[in-house]
Parts: C-alpha cells; sequence; structure tokens
C-alpha cells in the first residue's frame, strides 16, 4: 500500500504544526510548559513505530513458524507409498516381471488391489496431515493479510509523522531566525 499523504493529510499535518509551532511561541522558552511541549516533538510517531516493530516480531515469528510445517512430511510420505502403489513399477498390474530372467510372470489383480487394501490406513493418515497443514497455511495466510493491513496503517502513520517533523523542523528553524533578527 501507499503511503503517500494526500493533499487534504498535508493540509492538515501544516495546521498542525502551524498551531503548535504558535502555542510553543506563545510559551516563555525557560518555563515548564516549554519545556514539556517540546518533550512533545520526540513523541511524534513513536506510537507507529511501535506498531511497526511488533508487525516485524510478528512476521519473524510466522517465518520461524513456516519453517515447522508438516505440509513437507507429509508429501515425503506420500510419495513413497504412490511409488509402491505405481501399476507402472517392476513388479506391478502394468509391469509384471520376468521369472527366472526369461518367462513373463502374471501377476493376479487380487494382490494388486490387496496392498491398496492394506496401504489404505497409511492414505487416510497422510491425507489428514495435508489437511492439516493446509487449514494452517490458510489461518497463517489470514494472519499475513491482517499484519500487511497493519503494516501499510502504521506506514502511513509514519509517514504523517515523518512529514509533520520536517514541517515543525523548518517552520521553527524560520521562527528562531525570525526572533534573532529581532
Amino acid at each position: 500500500p501507499s503511503t503517500a499523504l494526500t493533499a487534504g493529510e498535508q493540509r492538515q499535518v501544516e495546521q498542525r504544526v502551524s498551531a503548535f509551532v504558535a502555542a510553543l511561541a506563545a510559551l516563555p522558552p525557560l518555563g515548564p510548559d516549554f519545556s514539556e511541549m517540546v518533550g512533545t516533538i520526540a513523541a511524534i510517531g513513536q506510537r507507529d513505530v511501535s506498531a511497526l516493530a511488533a508487525c516485524s516480531e510478528r512476521a519473524m515469528q510466522h517465518a520461524m513458524q513456516a519453517r515447522t510445517h508438516h505440509a513437507g512430511a507429509a508429501l515425503a510420505g506420500l510419495r513413497p507409498l504412490a511409488r509402491e502403489l505405481d501399476p507402472a513399477r517392476p513388479g506391478g498390474l502394468l509391469n509384471p516381471g520376468k521369472s527366472l530372467g526369461l518367462f513373463t510372470r502374471a501377476v493376479a489383480p487380487e494382490a494388486y488391489f490387496r496392498r491398496f487394501t492394506n496401504a489404505q490406513d497409511e492414505i487416510v493418515r497422510v491425507l489428514a496431515k495435508l489437511e492439516r497443514a493446509r487449514d494452517d497455511l490458510l489461518r497463517e495466510q489470514i494472519r499475513l493479510r491482517a499484519d500487511r493491513q497493519q503494516l501499510g496503517e502504521a506506514m502511513g502513520g509514519l509517514e504523517a509523522a515523518s512529514s509533520q517533523a520536517r514541517h515543525l523542523t523548518t517552520r521553527l528553524e524560520w521562527r528562531v531566525r525570525q526572533l534573532a533578527d529581532n
């Protein structure tokens, strides 16, 4: 998402800066109110920086969790099972092999399909693992979308704070030069 300020937001920033500089100029420079108001400058954008840090921390946690997903292990467990049940493999239904290296041996279809029956529990277990992994990945995708939106909002706030700080610096420098000339 774009973090550039709109013209309306830019005007609001300029108005806040003008009001801040006017209020600051009205205070006695050595008074506690002046010091307190100057101290608020340091807090500009702090909330947005904290939000960005939290988003960054969540992203790191998500990255570490992604390494521990079991989808890859479930798929790896499915491969040998699929090879074992492949009818085209040597000794399978479509490639019966040779007896004594010379004679083609017939494979009973019942024996071939019995392997499917025997592997049924393993197939169900692997498919359940894949389904859980898919659900985990979908939840992760939802979390990442929410984080992306929060990141965009925080970046927008940080852009506004940055713009405010630039305008404030310019206005305060102008005001100091003006006071120095008097």
